[in-house]
């Protein structure tokens, strides 16, 4: 996720010549960021074989989410540019991020409750073992 923030701060300054600084000037918008540091440093300790954070994912996950909430209530993300609620950016984004939960619900139904991977991804970044034969 942190790409996409990076693109998004990309795009503003060079499409749109918009001074960034402001922004990271607010402790509103250190949460999210925070957030997207931490889950580098999870995915380096995933890499090492640490997995002490794997048990509070969820939290973490939840965490996450809720830390852009500061930051929809300071730029009023819930209302359109004319004031009404819908169809407000905050209400787009939580039925994408419906949509893909429930997608990702649907792939793990019809896969026995997991989630489809390559294991040929595995094998190149080391988490599964050549001689490892799945779950």
């Amino acid at each position: 996720m942190i790409e996409f923030i990076i693109g998004a701060f990309l795009y503003a300054k060079l499409k749109h010549k918009y001074k960034l600084l402001p922004v990271l000037k607010h402790w509103t918008s250190w949460l999210p960021l925070g957030f997207m540091f931490f889950y580098i440093f999870l995915e380096i300790t995933t890499w090492i074989r640490w997995y002490y954070f794997i048990p509070y994912a969820q939290i973490i996950k939840t965490a996450t989410l809720l830390s852009y909430v500061p930051l929809i209530i300071k730029y009023q993300l819930y209302q359109n540019e004319q004031g009404k609620l819908f169809p407000s950016p905050m209400i787009w984004a939580g039925f994408c991020l419906w949509l893909g939960s429930t997608l990702n619900k649907i792939a793990q139904h019809f896969n026995n409750g997991f989630m489809p991977t390559f294991i040929d991804l595995g094998f190149w970044t080391g988490y599964v073992g050549k001689d490892s034969t799945g779950f």
